[in-house]
């Protein structure tokens, strides 16, 4: 329900941030702390990989741990039991990059793009998910300043990079 009401203030223009001062490492841990028991139900593993030190990031932290929340529920519902998802952190010049790599079945190129529409299921006969998490995702990465990309081939897993700047153009 929260995601198809973000959908329709993001679609009306009513989506506002609310800009703030973060540790992008800080909100990727607190994201993870609550996938423990869904990712200890599959036995699945994460494995993060970011640099030491400081790294600030000014964007509105609610709206950035929403979409780590969509894509990390995506990638513990697709991976295999046992498997492992990978999360990156990366600064590049002006941009922050999160990345988050499942071992899942990956997705074909045909329907990459189609999954960030609306009620677009990459399987849609499963009944798992609303096809709204990744629509969101990616209109709330544009309102932050960036955006939300996928890579995957069938068999490979699916990585999702979203790109967000060190510091809004307001």
């Amino acid at each position: 329900l929260n995601n198809f009401l973000d959908l329709s203030r993001l679609d009306a223009g009513k989506l506002r941030p609310v800009w703030r001062e973060v540790e992008p490492i800080g909100e990727v841990q607190r994201v993870l702390t609550g996938f423990g028991p869904a990712a200890e139900d599959k036995r699945i593993s994460f494995k993060l990989e970011a640099p030491v030190g400081h790294m600030p990031l000014e964007t509105d932290p609610v709206r950035l741990q929403q979409i780590l929340v969509n894509l990390l529920s995506n990638a513990v519902r697709h991976s295999p039991p046992g498997g492992c998802i990978h999360l990156g952190l990366r600064n590049h010049s002006h941009m922050i990059e999160f990345q988050v790599r499942d071992e899942g079945p990956g997705i074909p190129l045909e329907i990459q793009e189609r999954i960030f529409e609306p009620f677009e299921r990459f399987d849609p006969n499963s009944g798992v998910g609303t096809g709204l998490g990744l629509p969101v995702s990616r209109r709330l990465a544009e309102v932050l300043g960036g955006q939300l990309t996928v890579a995957s081939s069938p068999g490979k897993g699916a990585v999702f990079t979203l790109r967000l700047p060190i510091k809004p153009e307001t």
